[in-house]
């Protein structure tokens, strides 16, 4: 399997071949030049589309008015094999409402047709280039820009190769009503293919007035991305693959985005499904000409090809998955769910925003995981009988709480005798119903204790876990921790 930015499959073989459809494929992977150092590797396929695959970074640390904004990262480019569209990527300094500010463009040079270059130059947006700013394929170059805004508005570019400062540019630039808010870095596949290297991504904001003294030399000190432990650092950011396809955008890959406006009406792609979970905020989902409530803990799962929309008026924070996933094919436009109380989906779901570039298996399993927690947790929209499992789950999951729940009596209403329904039932949870309820109550018990051990007494706690008799609930929660509930309330306390 392949991972595309943040797109997964759970094809037991390889996924759909996407090749020229999607541009940009990220991967984390060894230093080209030092194999014990790992860095983000980004492949970029040819493409007839217009395919641009957007990296967003946002400084969510900085809360001041700003005035001052710093850019830096290593770079690292092969030969690039196939050129007939000279540009490769950008940097771009975008205001809060996500408008370019400044640019600046990595375009092949020395290249014919198809013949290919070994060379890239840094270009300003009108096309001039940075002096002395010519990268030669195979080596490592340090990128660092610096916007001072304010009454004399200047930009401040240097470039090393190794140690050896070999451009530097200091110029006054338009003045500019808007504050740069976020870091763009755009990769281009229309008419260009090739691989490049990434390392220490950084973007920062602050107050640094204005100095005539030249930079110290890679005095970078945050990354943004950390790719020796593989997942980026604690600031807010979020990962795009946005294709323009006869003047639609169509949005592949979100990942965790923020947004105080209503997003843009996005087309979903033909092969690709999503998830999307609610992290915070409320508002509503628009699709198909519906307008669905959500709030924290929300699920929509969208079907390829349908297009959305997300409104709100005080802002929101998404995470969101793609991917070809078959047991999700049975969605036909938007199945509209609800995280667990123990956030579960959330958890899986963080999870593979934070190891994308990682193992292939480990990613893949994680993808697997997520699916299955919610064909599990939530019911089937479809009349078969696995749907009827997930109806009787649904059910347990809803009304696990109630001492009179029978779970003969939802086996019996699912409309298949109860031998036949309960063998199907352990093919798709691998437990007996009752065994599957009894995880249910214990599980909940032990983050009641966990949550509320100081205010609920544990017969309390047994009550609302819908057990009546103490005795039954020690036995039980015994069974499945080890430990008494009394005993792993007095563990807490210590």
């Amino acid at each position: 399997m392949n991972i595309y930015a943040n797109i997964f499959s759970d094809k037991m073989g390889a996924p759909e071949d996407f090749g020229a459809a999607l541009g940009a494929h990220f991967r984390q992977t060894a230093d080209p030049a030092e194999p014990s150092n790992k860095v983000l590797r980004v492949r970029t396929v040819g493409s007839e589309s217009e395919l641009t695959s957007l990296t967003s970074i946002l400084d969510s640390e900085y809360a001041g008015e700003g005035g001052y904004c710093e850019v830096g990262l290593r770079y690292y480019f092969e030969p690039i094999p196939r050129v007939s569209q000279p540009r490769y990527f950008t940097l771009e300094l975008r205001d809060g409402d996500g408008c370019a500010l400044f640019s600046l463009n990595f375009e092949a040079i020395e290249y014919s047709g198809g013949d290919g270059t070994t060379k890239i130059a840094i270009k300003h947006s009108d096309g001039r280039l940075v002096d002395g700013a010519i990268l030669n394929a195979g080596r490592w170059y340090t990128v660092k820009l610096e916007l001072y805004q304010g009454a004399e508005q200047r930009i401040r570019l240097a470039l090393w190769e190794g140690a050896e400062m070999i451009a530097f540019t200091d110029v006054q630039v338009q003045d500019s009503e808007h504050t740069v808010r976020s870091l763009a870095i755009l990769h281009y596949s229309h008419g260009i293919e090739g691989v490049s290297y990434f390392d220490d991504i950084f973007f920062a904001l602050g107050d640094k007035k204005y100095s005539y003294h030249l930079p110290d030399e890679r005095d970078l000190t945050t990354r943004v991305y950390d790719f020796e432990d593989g997942i980026p650092s604690t600031r807010d950011f979020h990962v795009e693959m946005l294709l323009s396809d006869n003047g639609e955008r169509i949005l592949l890959d979100p990942a965790t985005w923020t947004s105080v406006l209503q997003s843009e009406h996005f087309k979903r792609s033909r092969s690709l499904c999503e998830i999307l979970l609610v992290l915070s905020g409320s508002g509503s989902y628009a699709a198909r000409g519906e307008r669905i409530p959500f709030e924290a803990g929300s699920i929509f799962v969208s079907a390829p090809g349908v297009s959305r929309q997300i409104i709100s008026s005080g802002g929101y924070k998404i995470l969101s998955v793609s991917g070809i996933f078959e047991k999700l094919s049975f969605v036909k436009d938007v199945w509209v769910l609800s995280d667990n109380v123990y956030g579960e989906g959330r958890k899986l779901a963080e999870l593979i925003l934070y190891n994308r570039f990682g193992k292939e298996s480990y990613v893949q399993n994680l993808a697997n995981a997520y699916v299955e927690y919610l064909l599990l947790s939530f019911k089937a929209p479809e009349k078969n009988t696995t749907a009827g499992i997930y109806k009787v789950i649904e059910r347990i999951n809803q009304h696990f709480g109630q001492s009179d729940l029978s779970v003969g009596a939802l086996l019996e209403e699912s409309g298949y005798t109860r031998d036949y329904i309960r063998s199907e039932f352990i093919a798709v949870t691998k437990m007996t119903p009752k065994k599957y309820l009894d995880n249910l109550r214990m599980k909940h018990a032990k983050s009641l204790i966990e949550m509320h051990g100081d205010s609920m007494s544990l017969s309390e706690i047994a009550e609302a876990c819908g057990i009546i008799d103490q005795s039954i609930f020690s036995r039980n929660f015994k069974k499945h921790f080890g430990i008494s509930p009394s005993q792993y309330k007095e563990s807490l306390k210590k």
